[in-house]
């Protein structure tokens, strides 16, 4: 393995043991291999941490919740300059498309959503989720990339935050793994 230039960066409020953080978690697995180097943007306290690379470079932004972490995020941007934002999370994503634009850096900024949209809208008891496509219409044609895990999932983001299913790429989740496989073999002996 040879190192590269190349720093991807993770951006996960907080890294518990959900779909999410695995998914982040397989992905920074596969990259380590290639040679390149890893930065996960979360709480320190997160639980799930020992899923990660070792050679994974850990983020304190220092901020309490969510949206008081964008000056953090903005001077996390300006300073390292990744090559790539991961973002994984519909208000993780808003949050990291504001740094950018605030930053201006080159850095790529990837976002995906993982659920539809539409639902999150639905049942909404708050105004940040009933806001949610208005901010996604607003903000996501600044993404470099619009990842869905799903098709019905980038259709749904289409409709509800009107915006062109062609620029939703959809990519499925990274869930088979060598562990996955080899408890697949173990499970096939008994």
């Amino acid at each position: 393995m040879t190192k590269t230039n190349t720093r991807v960066a993770f951006f996960i409020g907080f890294f518990g043991g959900g779909g999410i953080e695995r998914m982040t978690a397989n992905l920074a697995h596969g990259l380590i291999k290639l040679g390149i180097q890893i930065d996960l943007i979360t709480s320190p306290e997160s639980p799930h941490l020992w899923q990660m690379p070792t050679e994974t470079r850990i983020i304190d932004l220092k901020a309490p919740n969510l949206y008081i972490c964008l000056p953090g995020l903005v001077n996390y941007l300006r300073q390292e300059r990744p090559t790539i934002l991961f973002s994984a999370d519909h208000y993780q994503n808003e949050i990291a498309l504001m740094a950018k634009l605030i930053a201006r850096v080159q850095t790529r900024v990837i976002v995906s959503e993982r659920n539809q949209l539409s639902k999150t809208v639905q049942n909404a008891t708050r105004l940040k989720h009933r806001l949610a496509p208005i901010s996604a219409h607003l903000l996501y044609p600044w993404a470099d990339e619009i990842v869905a895990v799903s098709q019905g999932v980038a259709k749904d983001l289409a409709q509800t935050a009107s915006l062109p299913l062609k620029k939703i790429e959809v990519i499925y989740n990274p869930v088979i793994t060598p562990a996955l496989l080899a408890r697949a073999n173990r499970s096939s002996v008994v």
